[in-house]
């Protein structure tokens, strides 16, 4: 090989380790913008991390009733329908609805098979806090506890039991369960 070739082989391997350096660059980019999306609240959308982009409308309409719908139309106005699936717990099967708004706040709404709710439960991550409206349909003496002993607490979680309520409550960066 005489000195001409080589000065030319080694132009050629310069361009080729530049352009691979170049698309290495861009995969980093690449990867680094998608990273930042992914710890954005503004793209939080890992509430709840399991439910698929795109809903069958059969289960969907199994499963978000007319009652159902009514519910979160009168308790969460502002919310949007994600997701809606069967659970099974305890030999129990009960339906999912997972809601969220605009400003990304997320609930999980459990109901039996006959669309009587028995959970609401806020996103920890964003600490939706359950509307007035819900503590409101709890019985009178568990709201007017909330009302006189937690005044202004954020109620995060409202879950149904056999014969009592539990719910999840934060006053003053302390945070409480009653039963």
């Amino acid at each position: 090989m005489d000195k001409v070739d080589k000065i030319q082989l080694t132009k050629i391997i310069t361009k080729i380790n530049f352009k691979m350096k170049e698309k290495f660059l861009i995969l980093i980019m690449i990867f680094m913008s998608m990273s930042f999306l992914a710890c954005d609240p503004a793209n939080n959308t890992h509430f709840p991390d399991d439910y698929p982009t795109n809903q069958d409308p059969e289960i969907y309409d199994e499963l978000v009733t007319v009652d159902v719908y009514d519910f979160v139309q009168t308790h969460f106005p502002d919310f949007t329908i994600l997701y809606a699936k069967k659970d099974y717990d305890d030999g129990k099967t009960s339906k999912e609805i997972y809601i969220r708004n605009e400003n990304n706040k997320h609930f999980e709404i459990e109901f039996d098979m006959e669309d009587n709710w028995i959970k609401v439960e806020g996103d920890d991550d964003c600490k939706s806090v359950i509307p007035e409206s819900i503590i409101n349909i709890l019985p009178s003496k568990i709201s007017e506890y909330i009302n006189t002993n937690y005044k202004n607490a954020k109620v995060y979680e409202v879950e149904k039991k056999h014969n009592s309520y539990k719910l999840d409550i934060e006053k003053n960066l302390r945070d409480f369960e009653l039963y």
